[in-house]
């Protein structure tokens, strides 16, 4: 109800007895008028109680709308708010066309909560007196309330058109304007509250901000040049101003003006990179840096045409905008100019990986262990990329040394434990989820995978229901999770709960054709054989070259 009090303290108008309409054409009794001073006396010094007793006196002797409105303020500062309403329409009868009486209810029903009402009442209030800026202000800040920005601004605007610049205006009117990227308005906006505080070092950063997003690279260098004379030693701005060469692909003047940062004459070819590396890590980050990675990248390219670096970053790049065709040709690229770099193995194998071209990545990744055998990540990548590639053994190989390498790292044991339990391995696999679990007993992947692996080995199921209900406490909405608890039910013979648990999992990700097919699999179970059909089908359907599906419903589709 804070809101409330801030919108009644600003109201301008005095409680003034005389404006008050008695009820009837008699002289206003001594003694009302008495007891209102009293009350306003009271009311002055913040004896909110008293005022009240003074105020339900006068009302004895006076019916009056000022007093009736003096109690409803009373009211509202004692948080009374439904007596204030009650007061407020008493006033009214009295003065149907009091504007303070009808401010104030709007006020009231603003504080709690009834927006639209307010806005009913502002809206009438301004239709009688358009020039009201606390009217004007309320509906704008209701309208905010409302979510319906556009015409909050409408409002802000009318204020500014009316009053002038105010600052509390000026900055709402830039948060929604920005809020709808509407760049130009909301730097317009902004400019008009440079000119009340001309020296605001964080709005003209926020200026030069936005001439940037609209383009306006020139406008916005002149503002960071003129605050970096103004603070010669100040390194954001310097770094604003290196941007905005690389955003404008003037790109030796960017790395001019990064060297002076770093008090250099003049960049190496590694330090470019570092710089385009920093930008691509921003990147990650935001989103917002792409276009600098991708100038300073094809600088480096275009002069620099033996180096794998930019090859790798552009096609980074490439993947963010989903082209994987291009980015697979500069990976390829790349990797042909590498040399004895163990970090371009790493990157170019893990990129390829991630590409699933499998065969590109193990040649790659086998170069940099030619380089360090002991590396723990090219290790761990060629290990991922081998089980892709089916040869387990080998995989399991990698996996173990990057285990003796990083003994801690749960990803890593949670592979391993996979990869053994493909090769069944089965003892192993056991071993490596057991060691997982007393580094982290509550990870509910690990409990997950886990005990799906025991299902489907129908090996210490009671075990596996355990763990499983514990991922699925964990984490209820995982469709993978209560798959895997409905699948140990189904293991243990008791199809019903296999059902009403692999029925929530579909329901949250039906397009899985596992979950489908296990789904088909419980009801078969309990003899419902055209469900069965059903969902096998469906499965089927997101997985054809699923031979074990097809077979089954060949086998069963005319018992329906």
């Amino acid at each position: 109800m804070r809101r409330i009090m801030l919108l009644i303290s600003v109201l301008l108008f005095p409680v003034l007895v005389v404006n008050a309409q008695p009820l009837t054409d008699d002289v206003p009794s001594e003694e009302g008028i008495k007891y209102f001073i009293e009350g306003k006396s009271a009311e002055l010094r913040e004896e909110y109680k008293n005022a009240l007793q003074y105020y339900n006196t006068a009302l004895k002797y006076e019916k009056a709308g000022g007093i009736y409105f003096a109690e409803a303020n009373v009211y509202v500062k004692l948080g009374r708010y439904q007596d204030a309403l009650i007061s407020v329409n008493n006033a009214l009868k009295y003065n149907t066309g009091d504007l303070r009486y009808h401010t104030l209810k709007a006020n009231i029903y603003y504080g709690t909560g009834k927006i639209d009402k307010a806005v009913e009442i502002y809206e009438s209030i301004l239709a009688k007196d358009s020039g009201n800026v606390f009217v004007l202000y309320s509906l704008a800040r209701s309208y905010q309330e409302l979510r319906r920005t556009e015409v909050a601004v409408t409002y802000y605007e009318k204020i500014i058109d009316v009053f002038g610049f105010e600052p509390d205006v000026l900055k709402r009117m830039y948060e929604i304007y920005s809020g709808f990227r509407n760049y130009d308005k909301a730097a317009e906006v902004l400019g008009y509250s440079l000119k009340l505080d001309p020296y605001n070092s964080g709005m003209l950063l926020e200026l030069a901000s936005l001439y940037s997003k609209l383009g306006k690279e020139d406008d916005a260098k002149e503002i960071y040049e003129r605050m970096s004379a103004l603070n010669p030693g100040d390194k954001q701005i310097q770094a604003e101003i290196v941007k905005l060469y690389f955003r404008k692909n003037d790109i030796d003047k960017g790395f001019a003006e990064f060297a002076k940062i770093l008090g250099k004459d003049s960049l190496t070819l590694q330090e470019k990179i570092q710089l385009g590396e920093m930008y691509y890590n921003m990147m990650l980050q935001d989103g917002k840096t792409a276009d600098i990675v991708e100038h300073i990248f094809v600088y480096v390219m275009e002069r620099y045409p033996d180096n794998w670096a930019p090859y790798y970053y552009l096609g980074e790049i490439d993947i963010t905008n989903k082209n994987n065709a291009d980015a697979y040709k500069k990976f390829i690229k790349g990797v042909t100019l590498v040399d004895s770099s163990k970090e371009a193995c790493v990157q170019f194998g893990y990129a390829l990986f991630t590409l699933e071209k499998y065969e590109d990545s193990k040649a790659i990744l086998m170069k940099g262990l030619s380089i360090d055998p002991d590396d723990y990540r090219l290790n761990y990548t060629i290990a991922l990329t081998l089980q892709r590639l089916n040869d387990l053994q080998s995989a399991i190989k990698h996996y173990e040394h990057a285990l003796e390498i990083n003994a801690g790292d749960l990803g890593l044991i949670s592979s391993l434990a996979l990869a053994y339990n493909s090769n069944k391995q089965y003892k192993e696999s056991n071993g490596m989820y057991d060691r997982a679990l007393r580094i982290d007993p509550d990870n509910a992947l690990l409990l997950n995978n886990y005990a799906y692996n025991l299902s489907t080995r129908g090996e210490n199921l009671e075990k596996a229901l355990d763990m499983s209900r514990r991922a699925v406490n964990k984490e209820p909405g995982n469709p993978s999770y209560l798959d895997t608890f409905g699948w140990i039910f189904y293991m243990m013979k008791d199809y019903k709960s296999a059902v009403e648990y692999i029925e929530r999992a579909v329901s949250i990700n039906g397009s899985n054709a596992v979950l489908l097919d296990h789904l088909g699999d419980a009801h078969f179970a309990l003899k419902d054989v055209k469900k069965a059909v059903y969902f096998w089908k469906k499965a089927f359907e997101l997985s054809p070259n699923n031979l074990q599906i097809e077979k089954k419903i060949k086998e069963n589709e005319n018992k329906v």
